[in-house]
């Protein structure tokens, strides 16, 4: 059984005049994180145009007990999701890794708490990022652990 793990989407705002000029526009950060079970990436502003949000599952069994909260994107999406990942909160850049695209899980914090992300791509031959659009789906995980480890 393939496992998916899906990708955060952020929705951009309007480009206002330093981003209009090339200049990168600050992300701003909202004060509190979210401690409930729900679209972790976009209730702390992280969400990439592109990914859409496909359910959050409370997992108690797991250390930290983490909610955990899953995205899907379109392999003609990937590209952009994985560049606004990689600027906002320092995925690596997918790697070819024997029958799929992923790269290490990235941590990140926002209010206070540490989020993890990884993302990759359902098992697939395509070899080349240039035809990442013949992939049907890459998936992002995001865990967000709400309780000490």
């Amino acid at each position: 059984m393939t496992r998916l793990l899906l990708a955060p989407v952020l929705l951009l705002a309007a480009p206002d005049a330093a981003t209009a000029a090339g200049a990168p526009r600050p992300i701003p950060t909202p004060a509190v994180a979210p401690a409930t079970c729900g679209d972790l990436l976009a209730a702390v502003g992280r969400k990439p145009a592109g990914a859409m949000f496909a359910g959050c599952t409370p997992r108690p069994d797991r250390q930290g007990k983490p909610l955990v909260a899953r995205y899907t994107v379109a392999g003609r999406d990937a590209a952009a999701v994985e560049a606004y990942l990689r600027r906002t909160i320092g995925l690596s850049r997918l790697r070819r890794s024997c029958c799929r695209w992923d790269a290490p899980t990235a941590s990140f914090t926002i209010g206070g708490r540490a989020y993890l992300l990884a993302m990759s791509s359902e098992e697939t031959t395509v070899a080349s990022r240039a035809r990442w659009r013949e992939i049907r789906a890459f998936g992002i995980e995001v865990r967000l652990p709400t309780e000490d480890v």
